[in-house]
């Protein structure tokens, strides 16, 4: 029998499709190990440079003449990638650059590499940066056009984008405008991710404001929570003040345009960034921020603030009034919640301040971002909360529960408005506050009007419009009554 003879079948494999992906990899592989050979960062000619060069950093101004060829420049670009701190001494200028290209009229690729990596890095902070820009646009030029796609070839083919000073603009409103991820076009345009630098934080930062431009009013965004952090909204934006700046402008005017008040979950991202306007003049958050604002925005967030101011002033109240169980000022709270608001919405306040004692506060600070509330003073007592509102030319001092309710012609001099500030009894804004009236003004039989919470017959509302109605601040009954104690008010005390 013979035996069995397997004929082992010919294989042939079709050529591999993605050759020329392996011989650009191949290609690019060689090159790399050339320009790292090139390099020579760890020989000692190059250390020794590297020394030399630090030493001389504490007089920059005769640094150029230290560099004598390729190595040398090589290591100048090295330090000012890699040693912030040698940066700072020996920032870019047009004598270095000048000189570099004295010692070589083109540039080797590793050169122009961290040379590029230096201007994403350091974008406007890196020294002469139309002098950089310039010679990169240049160097660029001087090079064929790229026959692959490499990092070198894309910046060389957007060049004239890339080293600009508005090409962070320019590469985050392409973004938007052709709805592509950020990324994915700084990476089509050679800007390197690898590396995080300030090129690329501000791509991201006008990513963010070009984003803003296009909500609506009062619309939420993810990128609130970027623009919130310190180091974003301090990052300058442009060649002016900082990206913060540009955030508030850009809320604000989108309620001025609209001529109404700015929403209040915006008013917190301005708070969150800037805090409250109008802390005093001498502290850092009005220096760095409000006072680089122009008058108009800070108009703004001061109209929304003083209604802010109630709201909290009246949350403070209602949340004391449930959890001691307190019947009577539950009872009496819709009324003066109606009142209030009722003034706000005739648009006769103004100016307003914040009182709050221990549990309120307590309280506050549970509920909302510590950042996101506006400044207030802390009341000796623990549990009233006050809030001061200027009513047109009158001035009027409500307090939580038993307080009085006190309006005043003018003002005593005393602390009342006076934010550096932040402590008082309540007596201060009580008693006290009619007892300097009397010292400075002598004993009136008009002013101050102090007016007891009592119920019976509308009274204390009736006294308090009795009072704004004698010096000509008209008060429409229907805005500050529901609809039952305005019928009430109407057929008992009519409308005169």
């Amino acid at each position: 029998m013979n035996p069995l003879i397997l004929k082992i079948p010919e294989c042939r494999l079709p050529e591999f499709p993605f050759r020329h992906s392996l011989e650009t990899i191949e290609k690019a592989t060689v090159q790399l190990k050339e320009m790292t050979r090139k390099a020579g960062v760890g020989s000692t000619a190059f250390q020794q440079k590297i020394k030399e060069l630090k030493s001389s950093a504490y007089h920059p101004n005769s640094i150029a003449k230290k560099l004598q060829n390729g190595r040398d420049i090589r290591a100048m670009v090295y330090l000012w990638l890699t040693d912030e701190h040698f940066l700072s001494r020996v920032k870019v200028s047009k004598s270095i650059l000048q000189r570099f290209s004295r010692i070589k009229k083109t540039q080797s690729h590793l050169t122009l590499y961290n040379l590029s990596q230096v201007f994403f890095k350091y974008f406007d902070k890196c020294g002469d940066f139309e002098s950089l820009a310039l010679f990169l646009l240049a160097e660029y030029e001087k090079r064929p056009v790229p026959t692959f796609d490499s990092e070198l070839g894309k910046i060389q083919n957007n060049k004239e984008i890339l080293f600009h000073v508005e090409a962070p603009h320019t590469l985050a409103r392409k973004s938007i405008q052709e709805s592509m991820d950020l990324q994915l076009i700084m990476t089509n345009f050679g800007v390197p991710l690898f590396r995080k630098g300030r090129f690329q934080d501000k791509c991201t930062a006008f990513y963010y404001l070009e984003t803003l431009r296009s909500l609506s009013l009062g619309e939420d965004s993810v990128v609130f929570g970027e623009l919130t952090k310190t180091d974003v909204a301090m990052s300058q934006y442009k060649n002016g003040p900082a990206i913060g700046h540009e955030v508030i402008r850009i809320l604000t005017g989108k309620a001025i345009d609209k001529g109404v008040e700015l929403p209040e979950n915006w008013l917190k991202i301005v708070l969150n960034i800037a805090g409250d306007p109008r802390v005093p003049p001498s502290s850092s958050s009005y220096r760095i921020w409000w006072s680089q604002l122009e008058q108009e925005f800070t108009d703004c967030v001061l109209r929304v603030l003083s209604r802010f101011d109630l709201k909290l002033f009246l949350e403070a109240l209602d949340e004391f009034a449930q959890r001691n169980n307190n019947y009577e000022l539950e009872r009496m709270f819709p009324a003066r919640k109606k009142f209030l608001e009722g003034l706000f919405d005739l648009e006769l306040v103004g100016k307003t301040r914040l009182f709050i004692g221990r549990g309120a506060k307590s309280f506050l600070q549970s509920t909302y971002d510590e950042k996101e509330l506006p400044l207030f003073a802390n009341l000796r007592d623990a549990n009233k909360s006050i809030i001061y509102l200027q009513v047109g030319h009158l001035h009027m001092i409500e307090g939580s529960h038993n307080s009085y309710l006190w309006i005043y012609d003018k003002l005593p001099e005393s602390n009342l408005l006076n934010y550096s500030i932040n402590e008082f009894a309540v007596r201060e804004l009580g008693m006290s506050m009619r007892e300097q009236y009397e010292d400075q003004f002598g004993i009136a039989t008009y002013f101050p009007h102090r007016i007891t919470h009592n119920p019976n017959g509308l009274g204390w509302q009736r006294r308090a419009i009795q009072a704004f109605h004698e010096q000509g601040i008209q008060i429409q009954p229907e805005k500050v009554f529901s609809t039952d104690d305005y019928l009430y008010y109407k057929i008992h005390h009519g409308l005169d």
